[in-house]
């Protein structure tokens, strides 16, 4: 038996390639494994600045009278993006491939830091 993708003697039937072509599956697995963490590093940190910065601009420009208000119908602003986008990630993720889930996932990430951004400018 010989490998599908190189033409070598294969080490194993049950996989069909050979230790060449298995180790490159695990170097890009790898890779992709660090460029996730970092990503999600990278998400994470944004969230832990951006939140802290962004309620106490609310707290220090609303009305006192109105504060809670205010800041109560920010949180549920905020959930209400998180189930609509959590609905699409799960609706693209079961009619395609979890891929295409966290490609909208990226995109919907890019975009609304392209967003926050241009208002980041202007203010």
């Amino acid at each position: 038996m010989v490998c599908s993708n190189c033409s070598q003697a294969l080490l194993s039937k049950s996989t069909g390639e050979c230790l060449g072509c298995g180790a490159k599956h695990i170097k890009f697995d790898t890779l992709s494994f660090v460029v996730g963490i970092v990503g999600i590093a990278i998400v994470c940190f944004a969230v832990a600045l951006i939140d802290p910065v962004a309620t106490g601009y609310l707290h220090h420009r609303a009305d006192p009278t109105a504060r809670a208000t205010i800041e109560s119908i920010e949180v549920m602003v905020q959930r209400v993006f998180t189930i609509g986008i959590g609905l699409v990630f799960g609706y693209l993720s079961t009619q395609y491939s979890i891929f295409t889930g966290f490609w909208m996932l990226g995109f919907v990430a890019v975009f609304a830091s392209v967003i926050f951004s241009v208002f980041m400018v202007k203010a």
